[in-house]
């Protein structure tokens, strides 16, 4: 028991996240295990089918009494796919597509693996998409929607360094980390290019991110189809479990519209985050 509690006091310094026990048995187990076997599936693909075999992921079936479309869930960086977990839960009914893919990786190349799944669902089923991403794993889906927007029905991110971050200036040896920086080929890519406007997009960030700087990096631009939405000092990893954030995934995937009214009765209770979160 102390052993587990010094464990979690220092995930909780680092990355700013509390997981459960649970949680954190997955992360070392088997996300840190599947994250090697991607590595080598992307780079032998003649050893998949082998490799498959010992994959763990937490995908789920959408209920067949109820018309709701698959949930596409990606991570961020180091966090895991059982970080995930949280929020598939609360997404009852919906389908769930959430797997530890290999975030080392280069960006448009886990983007087109990406697209190429979610064709594969969308081609079997006859629905778009619905799809949350964290920081990296945002990055992946808003790439795969400049690729292919017609697969999507809703997005939502959580804190992308969609304009990179200068912490990545600090990571020269860590090249997946070092792609992040604002100048970089990945990023300019990205954030150069239009965001389609098929579907809408509502984007959750915070004005103390630990880990974009400067935090207006992660608001998404200004247009018709995206709603930008400040979570004032929650920390960047906290997204992934936080309750309120789970709960207006649902809502907003339900159909419920955030306008200026619902904002500002929404800004009214983030004022005293602190005192109810």
């Amino acid at each position: 028991m102390v052993v587990e509690e010094l464990l979690r006091d220092a995930y909780e310094a680092r990355y700013g996240i509390v997981p459960s026990g649970l949680t954190l048995f997955d992360l070392a187990l088997w996300d840190s295990r599947q994250l090697v076997r991607q590595k080598i599936k992307n780079r032998f693909p003649a050893l998949t089918p082998i490799l498959s075999k010992f994959d763990k992921d937490y995908h789920r079936e959408p209920d067949p009494n109820l018309d709701l479309p698959v949930v596409f869930l990606r991570s961020g960086y180091i966090s895991g796919a059982s970080s995930f977990k949280g929020l598939g839960q609360v997404l009852e009914g919906y389908g769930i597509n959430n797997h530890q893919y290999d975030y080392l990786d280069l960006l448009w190349n886990i983007a087109n693996r990406f697209t190429a799944k979610a064709v594969e669902e969308v081609e079997k089923r006859g629905k778009k998409i619905c799809a949350v991403g964290h920081s990296k794993g945002a990055l992946v889906i808003l790439a795969s929607y400049q690729l292919r927007p017609d697969l999507f029905d809703k997005i939502v991110t959580l804190t992308p360094p969609f304009y990179g971050s200068e912490k990545g200036r600090h990571f020269s040896k860590v090249g997946s980390l070092y792609r992040l920086r604002p100048e970089s080929e990945e990023i300019i890519r990205l954030s150069g290019s239009p965001l389609p406007e098929d579907a809408p997009i509502l984007n959750l960030y915070t004005n103390t991110d630990e880990f974009i700087a400067p935090y207006q990096n992660s608001i998404l631009p200004e247009q018709n189809n995206i709603t930008n939405i400040v979570f004032p000092g929650l920390p960047h990893n906290a997204f992934l479990r936080d309750p309120i954030v789970h709960q207006m995934v649902k809502l907003f995937f339900e159909g419920t519209r955030f306008d200026y009214q619902y904002l500002d009765k929404l800004t009214d209770r983030l004022d005293s985050y602190d005192s109810f979160r």
